[in-house]
């Protein structure tokens, strides 16, 4: 540990050379303009907002809704609830929360997950990838994954999903989930992670999708 002389020195020194300049190219704001409002989330609170910038495009996300802008003008592309956008082409039960976007630079994808729990207590992850870097041009990849499983707390029951987070490198996407008690007033049980085999949603063939689910305590 530093002494307090040391440190006091230190100090010092640090006031007598100063702060950096700051840089001539910092940047600025050069447009903005207004999302989805509070009315546009069903009424959640939080809203839970996530947005993800692509080359031409910006993807919104809310609680129960999605939408997707110009990059260049912010004028509004499309916007539908996700419910809908996922019940095109999977079976949807109740409800959607915990809405994530995000835009894969190396693959040149958007990807969108969000949270399912049904009235049975079943759980799920509901994932979609962009055909292309413009998402005008549609998601055929939309996978639905069970998640409620057994506790790993001898204390709790069975666990439902909370509070999703993704990644991604050149070989996968991976989302960490909290996997809640059910019945211990929503204590943490576990994390779950799901590994996704980006080849198998690049390719625009629902039927090859391949993942891995990890699970690690608490």
């Amino acid at each position: 540990m530093y002494s307090m002389k040391r440190l006091t020195a230190w100090l010092l020194l640090a006031m007598m050379v100063g702060l950096p300049a700051r840089p001539s190219n910092a940047a600025s704001v050069a447009t903005s303009f207004g999302g989805m409002t509070f009315a546009d989330s069903g009424g959640s609170y939080p809203p839970d907002t996530h947005v993800a910038v692509g080359p031409s495009h910006i993807v919104e996300v809310i609680n129960h809704t999605i939408a997707f802008y110009s990059k260049a003008t912010g004028n509004g592309l499309f916007q539908q609830d996700l419910p809908t956008f996922f019940e095109n082409d999977l079976p949807h039960g109740p409800g959607g929360f915990d809405p994530s976007v995000t835009y894969d630079e190396l693959a040149g994808r958007f990807v969108i997950i969000i949270l399912q729990v049904t009235s049975n207590n079943e759980g799920y992850l509901l994932y979609a990838v962009s055909n292309t870097s413009n998402p005008l041009d549609g998601f055929t990849e939309k996978h639905r994954i069970r998640l409620d499983e057994p506790a790993k707390n001898s204390l709790n029951t069975t666990v439902e999903p909370d509070f999703p987070r993704i990644g991604w490198n050149a070989d996968a996407h991976v989302v960490a989930i909290t996997m809640n008690a059910v019945n211990n007033a929503e204590a943490c049980d576990h994390v779950s992670i799901i590994v996704i085999d980006k080849s198998t949603v690049l390719d625009a063939d629902p039927t090859t999708f391949s993942f891995h689910h990890i699970d690690r305590s608490s």
